[in-house]
């Protein structure tokens, strides 16, 4: 489906950004962060959705915590203008899409001599490289500040910022930018496959990624402008909707 993106800067750094999308669930409208990283769709609690039933509790961890919630059905859920394509996107794939048992997508992320296994996670506002990755490879990494960022769960802590070397990310080669280094252990104790990193705005923004999540392939159709400015950078993202979920979400953004 094909929906418009809305892109809401962080005050304090303007490389860094939330996708969000404006839907309704039952005619009343809400607006959602973009989570790929997500594998079920969370609410606000108002008025409405303190109404709807729940017999159970959602478990999850974040970068910085692990948090737990009512988990409840909703009526309908809309989300934009949607158009079905007449045809599967997967013949425009040609890359294989490896997914975890929580709906989690992973890419692999090189440098020459170097491979991480990272989370493509349109929810982090910043690209998160794992504290033991980043030590392990210093040359690639230039310490610039420090920020304070908020994970899934709300909880948040000040962390080191970095300029990464540009990697290579399925055949296309991205500019340097900017990363936060996190301790990734607590969210990868949950998780079947471990990661090295969580892609996020600062890394999805500089091309045009192509998703067909049941077919599980994937591509990069716009490669970046690694001459440019990162801040000139729009990207765009063609995503083929899985219905159906499991629990777990990685994602991180800058606080707000």
């Amino acid at each position: 489906m094909r929906v418009p993106l809305v892109i809401e800067p962080d005050r304090d750094d303007p490389d860094c950004a939330e996708v969000m999308v404006d839907g309704t669930i039952a005619g009343r409208p809400y607006r959602f962060r973009l989570d790929t990283g997500a594998a079920r769709t969370c609410i606000v609690a108002d008025d409405f959705t303190a109404a709807l039933s729940s017999n159970t509790q959602h478990h999850s961890s974040g970068v910085f915590a692990a948090s737990s919630n009512a988990l409840v059905s909703v009526p309908d859920l809309a989300i934009g203008p949607l158009t079905v394509p007449d045809r599967s996107p997967a013949a425009d794939a040609a890359r294989v899409l490896e997914m975890d048992g929580r709906g989690h997508s992973y890419v692999d992320v090189t440098w020459p001599g170097v491979t991480g296994r990272a989370c493509w996670d349109s929810g982090s506002g910043i690209t998160i490289v794992d504290q033991a990755f980043l030590l392990s490879h210093l040359a690639l990494f230039e310490e610039v500040g420090t920020s304070v960022g908020t994970d899934s769960t709300g909880t948040q802590a000040e962390t080191r910022i970095f300029l990464m070397a540009g990697p290579m990310i399925g055949g296309a080669l991205f500019a340097r930018h900017k990363v936060a280094m996190v301790d990734l252990s607590l969210a990868n104790a949950h998780l079947d496959q471990p990661m090295d990193l969580i892609l996020g705005y600062t890394t999805l923004r500089q091309a045009d990624w192509l998703f067909d999540f049941p077919a599980r392939r994937w591509a990069v159709t716009r490669k970046p402008a690694t001459t440019r400015s990162c801040s000139s950078w729009q990207s765009r993202c063609h995503c083929t909707v899985q219905r159906g979920s499991s629990n777990g979400s990685p994602a991180a953004s800058r606080s707000r």
